[in-house]
Formats: structure tokens, C-alpha cells, sequence
């Protein structure tokens, strides 16, 4: 295997010394992680352009298929490049810069997302794109890689991957010819640096070990570059129009890489689990090996939000003004987790409209729906129904309603509830839709009460279910009848769900709410967003730190607010550079 490995990517001796003394070691460290991680274990490899990382992964590939007979699958940043028109109109509504492949902001990160999902859940038939660097555009869609079997490995290799964004400090100065003379203004690079924190980034969460393969200096990366495009011209030969650089293209072409190559020269090595420093000739002169819990840590957001009043109009129940948002948090993979007093029912459709494939909360944290599959491992305390996971925290509905014939001796009249409501009397108290007032009224764990009578009663209504053990939750319309669970404990155990999933990520959760039954949500997430109301009083909260409230009513105060802090940092970046800059 090893000698026709050799052959085949036409490596130096250099390489052949660094098997035994390193690569073999890394391999068997791949294969110890791959037995205890999540399956499938996800690897990244970052080097600079010509540093090996491509020759790597495809060895780590041939060597564990061939040792352990595991389905090893290798994806190159590369292979994600939009074709040359979408790039064209990047550049004409961006800037020109654009046009040339490499930076973030020139990949399909919606494309890479879907591969990865789907890698994770060990679908069937999972097409990978391939791009033709002689062409400069991707394969035909027949022409790509499709993965027929469960994958036990998958690695992704990119001179990017891994990186984090920059400072808008950092990004002032421009730091070669390239960028004084042709982003002078710096739009080019802030928006290169938008898209690397916003698609690329979160994207990084489904990875469980990391390698590097240090460049000395970004000066030798001219010298490793030209030697791959000569390869490169040796493998497609002369004729046709190839697309292969000359040694002048190719110093001007380095400089697009040249901002985030030395970026991640002085920051990625600390957050790797394996570190290669290479010398001129790229042979390893140094190797630092860390834990793999030390790898790459960055930040998540957890988005918990309402919907009645929240993120749907509290009259129409449209989130309209939303949907801008909520697509830019699908893009950048932010989850989107509906935590509502809806029911299994509402939510099953509403998930569909709305595009999130992320787990759900109904009936006011009674029960927490996990498609199968959102974790490697199904969270311990759950049962399967259906397509999904699901961890109940409250009694069945019949528990609720046996309560409710209890009490109507003393206060016959004084209510009703869904289950006495018929499909009208629904539609007419909530102005819900026939259909949508059919979902709402399947519930499994909780009873919607519609109070009749005056604010005294209803306190001693409230009381009395009190004294029987529970404490009913007021929401915009309806009280809601249910054990002591509440959107903030089922919220906290599905974070934990996530921070057991992927250790090696921090996460933060932003809950967004309008009603009292959002204020044990709004008191636990780590940013709490109180959204007005057309008719109901804001939620009031007891923390003091880290609340924000909204200037505009329902979804449209979301969007707002979920725009000003998940993305105005880099947008502000952004905007600060196109107000500079005029198109000649």
C-alpha cells in the first residue's frame, strides 16, 4: 500500500521520513479517538497552500481503509468554490476582488452544511461536489463523489478551515499590494471576514480533532504553490485552455490568501490536537500534540424562542418580517428551537413552513422533541415515537382534566377549556384557522383553560389548583394547566443535551419571549429578549444582567433583535467598508 501511496502522489523523501516518526502515530491516534467519539468522528486539517494537507488526509484515508477497514471519506474546502458565474456576480454586486476563488465568501457553505449534515446522520447516497481547478468550475453533478456506505471518518482539509474571523482592527490596514490597490477602502476583506464568522465558523462544531501543518512563513507559500500548479500542468497537460498559472499569476494570486494565511499562522496552532511545524522543504521539525477535549472552542448560539406573539404576530400569526433572519440563522447553522405552548401538532407543521429541522419544546416545556438522529447518541431519560426522541417532564392531559372536573363544582361557569371547546368555540377565542384550531387542540400533556369570570376569582382559581399540587401558567390567552415543568427547565436540559453532544463547544442560549409563561425561559438563558406586545404587559423579570427588550412589536422585534446581536458586530465591520467605497 505504502509504496504505491508513493508512486502515485510522486512524494520526496522528506515525506517517506515523516511516516514512521509521525503519520503512522497520528493515524493510530485517529483510530483510539474514532473507537470512543461520536460516529461519525469528524477531522480537520489546516495547512497553507502546498503545505501537504491534502497528501495527508488522503494517507490517513489509505491507511486506516487499509488497516482497519474503515470507510474513511476526504473532502477538500476546494471542492465547494461557486462556479465562475456565481463569482461574477459577487463581484459585481460586492466587489471585484471576488471573482477570484479562495476566500470565505467564494465556497458553498449552504452545500457544505447539507454534506456534513448528512454525513452525520449516516444517510445513503450522499453526493459530494468536485471542483475542476483546470476549468476553474465544478464538475458536472454526475461527475461527483457519492458515498454509498456508513462513514466511520470524515475529513475536511482546507488552507482556511479552522480559522477564525478577525478583529475590525485587524482589518483596517491593508497588508499587501493587492489590498492598497485594489481595497483600498477595505470592503473586499470585511465582507471576506463576515462571511468567514457567519458560514464558515459555526460550521466547525461538527468537528471532534483538529491538525495542523505549519508553514515556517507566509514566503514560502509562493515557492509550495508554484511547485502544485507545475504538478498540476504536468497532470492536465498543454493543451485547451487549462486555467494554470504562471509564476506572475501566481505571486499575485497568493496575495487573496495572504490576510487569513498568517492569521492562522499565529492562531490556529494553540486551538490543534496535532501540530506539524514544517521547515522550507516541508519536513517536520517540530510536532506538539495535545488532548482532544483542547481542540477548537468557539462560541454557539441556542436560539429558544415563543412563537405566539414572539416570532408569529400576535394578530395574524405571520413571521413575515422574521424571515430574512431566520434564513441568515439557517445559513450560519445557529439552531432555532421553538419553546411555545403549541402543541406537538402545530409545531410538526409549523417546523416545516418555518424550514427548521431543529428540536422543539411544546405545551410550555412539558416535553422536548429531538428528531432522531440531531445527536450521535440518543440522550439518555428519552423514548422513540416516531421520528423522533422525545424527554416528557409533564403528567398525560387526562391528569389535568381529572383536576379540572374537580373543580368545577366551585366554579362551574367560571371557565372552559379546550377540551370542551369545540373547533369554532377555538377558532373564535383564538382566531386561529379550522385546521391550525384542530392541531392546537391535540394536546398530550397540558389544557389550555379559557378564564370567564373576574381577576378575584380567578386568584382563588389559581389557588385552589395550587393546593393540588400544581401551578397553572398565564399565557397571552389561555392559562395553561400542566405539572411543574416550565420553558426554562425543559430549555436548560435540552443546552446540556447539546454541551454533552459537542464538548468541545461553548454555548450560548438566547431566549426570546412576550407572556409571563416565557418568564422561567427568559430568567435562565444566558441573554434574555423581551418582546412587546400589543396587549400584553411585558414579562417581569428578576435578573438584571444580560436582558434586552425590543423596540418593535412581535416578529418584527425579533428580527431586530436577533440582527443586533448575533449579527451587527460584523455587519457594522461590513457597512463601514461599503460607505467608503464607490464603484468606478
Amino acid at each position: 500500500m505504502f509504496s504505491e501511496f508513493v508512486s502515485k502522489h510522486a512524494l520526496s523523501g522528506d515525506f517517506i521520513a515523516s511516516v514512521d516518526a509521525h503519520y503512522r502515530p497520528l493515524c493510530e491516534r485517529t483510530k483510539t479517538h474514532q473507537n470512543s467519539a461520536r460516529k461519525p468522528l469528524f477531522v480537520g486539517i489546516n495547512g497553507s497552500q502546498g503545505s501537504g494537507k491534502s497528501t495527508l488526509a488522503d494517507f490517513i484515508k489509505e491507511y486506516l481503509s487499509s488497516t482497519y477497514k474503515l470507510n474513511v471519506v476526504v473532502i477538500s474546502l476546494d471542492d465547494f468554490y461557486f462556479d465562475q458565474k456565481k463569482r461574477q456576480e459577487l463581484a459585481e454586486d460586492v466587489h471585484p476582488l471576488l471573482a477570484t476563488r479562495g476566500v470565505p465568501g467564494t465556497h458553498d457553505t449552504a452545500c457544505m452544511s447539507h454534506v456534513f449534515e448528512q454525513l452525520r446522520r449516516q444517510d445513503n447516497d450522499i453526493r459530494i461536489p468536485r471542483f475542476n481547478k483546470a476549468t476553474d468550475n465544478p464538475f458536472p453533478k454526475e461527475q461527483w463523489s457519492i458515498v454509498t456506505s456508513k462513514t466511520d471518518i470524515v475529513i475536511v482539509e482546507g488552507w482556511c478551515w479552522g480559522v477564525n474571523s478577525q478583529t475590525q482592527d485587524q482589518l483596517d490596514a491593508p497588508i499587501n499590494q493587492l489590498e492598497a490597490e485594489h481595497d483600498a477602502s477595505g470592503l473586499w476583506r470585511y465582507y471576506v471576514n463576515q462571511q468567514l464568522h457567519q458560514h464558515y465558523q459555526p460550521l466547525y462544531q461538527y468537528f471532534d480533532y483538529w491538525i495542523m501543518l505549519k508553514a515556517p512563513s507566509f514566503r514560502d507559500v509562493y515557492a509550495w504553490r508554484l511547485e502544485q500548479e507545475t504538478k498540476l500542468k504536468d497532470k492536465v497537460g498543454t493543451a485547451g485552455n487549462t486555467g494554470i498559472m504562471s509564476p506572475e499569476q501566481i505571486k499575485r494570486f497568493i496575495q487573496y490568501y495572504e490576510r487569513l494565511t498568517k492569521h492562522s499562522l499565529k492562531t490556529v496552532p494553540s486551538r490543534c490536537n496535532d501540530l506539524f511545524e514544517l521547515d522550507a522543504k516541508r519536513a517536520i521539525v517540530k510536532h506538539t500534540q495535545k488532548p482532544s477535549n483542547s481542540g477548537q472552542t468557539s462560541t454557539q448560539y441556542l436560539i429558544y424562542t415563543d412563537m405566539d406573539g414572539t416570532l408569529l404576530d400576535h394578530h395574524t400569526y405571520s413571521f413575515a418580517p422574521a424571515w430574512c433572519t431566520l434564513k441568515k440563522l439557517k445559513e450560519s447553522n445557529t439552531p432555532v428551537i421553538p419553546n411555545t405552548s403549541k402543541t406537538f401538532a402545530e409545531l410538526a407543521e409549523m417546523r416545516e413552513a418555518l424550514e427548521l429541522g431543529t428540536p422543539f419544546i411544546v405545551e410550555n416545556g412539558a416535553a422536548v422533541y429531538i428528531p432522531k438522529g440531531h445527536f450521535n447518541n440518543q440522550p439518555e431519560g428519552t423514548e422513540e415515537k416516531g421520528d423522533y426522541w422525545v424527554k416528557a417532564f409533564s403528567e398525560p392531559r387526562s391528569t389535568w382534566l381529572q383536576l379540572l372536573e374537580q373543580l368545577r363544582p366551585e366554579f362551574d361557569g367560571c371557565f372552559t377549556h379546550f377540551a370542551q371547546m369545540t373547533i369554532a368555540d377555538i377558532v373564535k377565542a383564538t382566531g386561529l384557522s379550522n385546521h391550525n384550531a384542530t392541531l392546537a387542540s391535540q394536546r398530550e400533556y397540558s389544557e389550555p383553560i379559557l378564564w370567564l369570570d373576574d381577576e378575584e376569582t380567578k386568584t382563588r382559581f389559581v389557588q385552589a389548583i395550587k393546593d393540588r399540587g400544581t401551578t397553572p401558567i398565564q399565557g397571552g390567552r389561555f392559562l395553561h394547566l400542566s405539572s411543574s415543568s416550565n420553558k426554562g427547565l425543559a430549555m436548560k436540559w435540552l443546552t446540556d443535551q447539546y454541551k454533552k453532544s459537542n464538548p468541545n463547544y461553548a454555548f450560548t442560549s438566547i431566549a426570546l419571549g412576550d407572556g409571563q409563561n416565557d418568564v422561567a425561559m427568559l430568567e435562565m438563558a444566558d441573554i434574555a429578549i423581551r418582546i412587546i406586545s400589543p396587549v400584553n404587559p411585558l414579562p417581569t423579570l428578576e435578573r438584571k444582567s444580560g436582558v434586552i427588550t425590543s423596540q418593535s412589536e412581535g416578529p418584527q422585534g425579533w428580527s431586530e433583535c436577533i440582527e443586533e446581536l448575533v449579527f451587527k458586530p460584523l455587519q457594522s465591520s461590513f457597512s463601514s467598508g461599503l460607505s467608503t467605497y464607490h464603484r468606478k
